[in-house]
């Protein structure tokens, strides 16, 4: 793979973001596909075509609005959430950095991992598994197309999102094509509440880690001064 390329340093930070990432992603997102995966037959038997659709538009609707936060969530404490986790001996605060800011783009995928997931499910229902195996088909394509142009480490790790992204969308298109059942403005609306959770988020750690280190830094003065005063003190005959 193209990670693989790397320094040694980026192919672990890969390595640890993915061992973080991928059992957070599946426990979340594969627990709500397989409650759903039931009901998608029962009301693929139940309704017609379109009442079917709407259903499964409901469910992703739902779905996206509760994973947009844990995404902004990922995002904006990917990083310390590493450093809790991980940072310590040989994976310094360097590594940590490295590896918080890979994850952070593999978390803005979250939400296309989620609707591929759910959709592969609603088509599984109809009996039809074409249109899912061509569409991921091509999301893997694309993930290799786009590797080879965003060759750094960050950017390996945004191509899998970016890919991951458009799967879904055609995805989207292509399964409510014609029904008029898909709402934007729901989803534009989380987007844009999700978006400045995750810019407070952002201050707010900024703030905080700011005022931390002046904190620190005042204590390690005094604890200095109080050193300088006690050896001069010493000293004096």
């Amino acid at each position: 793979s193209t990670a693989a390329s790397f320094n040694d340093s980026a192919v672990s930070a890969f390595y640890y973001a993915d061992k973080l990432f991928t059992p957070l992603t599946t426990s979340v997102l594969y627990s709500i596909s397989a409650v759903m995966f039931p009901r998608f037959n029962r009301e693929f038997t139940r309704e017609d075509a379109k009442g079917y659709l709407g259903y499964i538009w409901n469910v992703t609707e739902n779905t996206l609005l509760f994973i947009f936060p844990v995404c902004a969530m990922m995002c904006a404490f990917g990083t310390d959430i590493i450093r809790v986790i991980f940072e310590g001996g040989s994976f310094t605060a360097a590594s940590t950095e490295m590896t918080g800011s890979i994850f952070a783009r593999y978390a803005l995928g979250m939400s296309a991992f989620a609707v591929l997931d759910l959709l592969n499910k609603a088509y599984y229902a109809m009996k039809k598994t074409l249109v899912p195996l061509l569409i991921n088909l091509g999301v893997l394509a694309l993930n290799i197309v786009l590797n080879r142009v965003f060759r750094t480490d960050t950017g390996v790790a945004a191509a899998t999102s970016i890919a991951l992204t458009i799967g879904a969308l055609a995805m989207i298109a292509q399964l409510f094509r014609g029904t008029g059942i898909v709402r934007l403005m729901p989803l534009l609306k989380g987007l844009a509440a999700t978006a400045a959770m995750s810019a407070i988020f952002r201050l707010g750690l900024a703030g905080v880690s700011r005022y931390t280190a002046q904190v620190l830094g005042f204590s390690a003065l005094r604890t200095s001064s109080r050193s300088e005063v006690s050896t001069k003190l010493t000293s004096t005959p």
